[in-house]
Formats: C-alpha cells, structure tokens, sequence
C-alpha cells in the first residue's frame, strides 16, 4: 500500500493500527499493510464500521453504569444523580413526563451492563491466496462480522485500483478486473 493511504489509516484509526510501527518482534503490523492500494476502501469502511461500534457499545456501558449508580444513590436518599442522568437541570420546574420518568427509573430494575468490548488490534493486513487477510486480536462477534465480510469482498474487488475483479491465476493468485489482469 501506498506510504500515504498507509499513514492516513493509521492516523484515522490509531486504536486498531496501535501497533503499525512496533517493533517486528512484537506484531507484524510492523511490516506495514502487504497489499496493494486497491483494498484500501474495503479497509477503510470496514476500520470505520468497526471502530464505531466498539466506542458506541463500550459508551452505553459506562451510560449504564452511571445510571445503575444514580438509581443506588437515589434508593439512599439522593436524586440529584439520578436527576442528571435523565437531563433534569432544574428539579424544582420538573414536567409531568419527567416526573414519569423518574418514577419509572425508581421502580424498575437496574440496567443490565456487560463487559466492555476489547479494542480490536489489527495484528497483520496482508493478501494471501489473491484474498484479503485481516488478522486482529479484541473486538467482538459484530467486529469479527466486518472483517469477515471485507474479506469476502476482496475476492471480487481489484486489489490494484478497487474496481470489480475476479480472483484468477493458477501460480500466485490475484483479484483484479479485465484491465489489470494483463
């Protein structure tokens, strides 16, 4: 991959490319992105898909969190947690429905919290058998998903300029469209 569509995944994403420029003992990431410029887009969209999703769920889980706290200050006597997870600024002008609200959180149970999601960490990106391989560590179903699917993806898409392709040679494989496969 290029030196520049190289540097900018890794300044986008610095979460799951942490280890790009570690030494080569420590991950292979080191030996930089071993494919052509054409999977960068399959690698793009899937590292922005990916990332999102972890820092969205691991922030629900401190949101949950937070709340299940405010509901055990709010059992003791103190609502003024409470009142700021539900975004009541001023509760002596509280409306009917937040009331409700409130009522409701008092009422009900905790919210259920699960572990945080790992940071998937890209350990190689490399082509092997004309195929995208995305090797990581962390993550979850939904990031194994992604890769997966971007894998699956690179059989049909140019590994040179991105456009559609088939994978074909008998020797060393490779996925490229009509143009690049002269």
């Amino acid at each position: 991959m290029s030196p520049e569509k190289d540097a900018y995944l890794c300044e986008k994403y610095p979460k799951i490319f942490v280890n790009r420029n570690s030494d080569v003992k420590e991950s292979c990431m080191s030996w930089g992105f071993e494919i052509d410029d054409g999977w960068f887009q399959l690698i793009n969209h899937a590292c922005s898909l990916i990332q999102s999703h972890i820092d969205w769920k691991n922030e629900q889980i401190e949101k949950s969190i937070k709340f299940n706290l405010a509901i055990e200050k709010a059992y003791a006597g103190d609502l003024s947690s409470l009142y700021e997870a539900l975004y009541i600024k001023d509760p002596s002008i509280i409306s009917a429905w937040q009331q409700e609200e409130v009522d409701k959180a008092l009422a009900g149970e905790l919210r259920k919290v699960s572990d945080k999601i790992p940071q998937l960490v890209a350990d190689q990106i490399k082509e092997k058998f004309g195929t995208l391989r995305f090797y990581t560590s962390g993550g979850d179903e939904y990031t194994s998903g992604v890769v997966r699917m971007a894998e699956s993806m690179s059989c049909v898409t140019c590994e040179v300029c991105g456009k559609p392709g088939m994978t074909n040679g008998k020797g060393w494989i490779k996925t490229t469209c009509e143009e690049h496969s002269k």
